[in-house]
């Protein structure tokens, strides 16, 4: 007599299929993997023992040592390390009650909690203004680093300061603070490192070495563009080609980029169609060179 019963050991049409669908999946997972492992694999071969100056590498990521692997441009690894610190920056701007861009040509020794800003301290609304306002309460530690400038910096370094609401008529709080460090290594290239600090305490950073290159360095770092209709500005030449924010003042700001294979532009980028003179002039070997362009609202706006 023929039994009735169904053997258990067989499949199902559906459950071969979605076998093979789960099978197709974690192939394509594990293939993604590999590719990785390799890609790091690869990225490993590209480190380079990088030596600068006593206590360089102890101010820009508090290492004490003279001599750092670092790994090499392009390095798509420590581009991704660059977005990250870059989403960090935007957030901060979104919540900061000031920002200042300002130019150095020294190694940063000053990152604040808190900044001194006694009655009767004038409106901090340009970068020149918040400069003048370091070196008044700081003394040498500001004169001896940062670089005063109008419009466009052509310091090699830059710092970024912003500011956060204080409980405090008499005191500035420090949100947060960036700096931009760019270090010929001779016969090696430029190191580069882009860090920020939060009471004087580093909490993110990217560093990347870019190979020997010809063509334009890497400036400017930031432009300042000022409020049209300032009065105090406009009999200066140097300053009132950078009066066209219309209504807020901004700055415009460029980090270098790991995925990009030299810090210097090699081949310069067509002229702009601007007239001969204005302030487009001053940034315009910067378009094209890297995918973090910032464009950052300058506040207070000026007076």
């Amino acid at each position: 007599m023929r039994s009735s019963r169904v053997s258990t050991a067989a499949f199902t049409v559906v459950e071969v299929i979605a076998t093979i669908s789960l099978s197709a999946v974690f192939f394509t997972a594990a293939a993604l993997v590999y590719q990785n492992i390799i890609a790091n694999a690869r990225s490993l071969s590209s480190l380079e023992p990088v030596t600068l100056a006593e206590g360089v590498f102890e101010n820009l990521l508090g290492a004490d040592t003279e001599t750092l692997s670092v790994y090499s441009a392009p390095n798509h690894g420590r581009s991704a390390f660059a977005g990250q610190l870059a989403e960090l920056f935007r957030d901060d701007v979104a919540v900061a009650s000031a920002v200042y861009c300002l130019g150095r040509n020294e190694l940063n020794t000053l990152r604040p909690a808190t900044i001194p800003y006694p009655s009767g301290s004038d409106v901090l609304d340009t970068p020149e203004r918040f400069l003048a306002h370091l070196v008044a309460q700081f003394g040498a530690d500001a004169t001896a680093q940062f670089v005063d400038y109008s419009g466009d910096s052509r310091a090699e370094d830059l710092t970024i300061v912003l500011l956060q609401p204080s409980g405090l008529a008499t005191e500035l709080n420090v949100l947060s603070l960036y700096d931009l460090d760019v270090v010929a290594v001779p016969g090696l290239g430029n190191y580069v490192a882009v860090r920020r600090y939060v009471a004087g305490e580093l909490t993110a950073y990217y560093d990347v070495l870019y190979p020997p290159a010809s063509g334009t360095a890497f400036l400017p770092l930031a432009v300042h563009f000022y409020r049209r209709g300032l009065a105090p500005y406009e009999g200066n030449e140097e300053v009132s080609k950078y009066m066209i924010a219309e209504e807020q003042p901004f700055y415009l700001v460029w980090w270098p980029d790991p995925s990009a294979r030299t810090l210097e532009a090699v081949v310069d980028p067509p002229e702009p169609s601007g007239p001969a003179g204005s302030a487009v002039w001053d940034y315009y070997q910067m378009g094209g060179r890297t995918r973090f362009l910032f464009t950052v609202p300058a506040f207070p706006s000026q007076q």
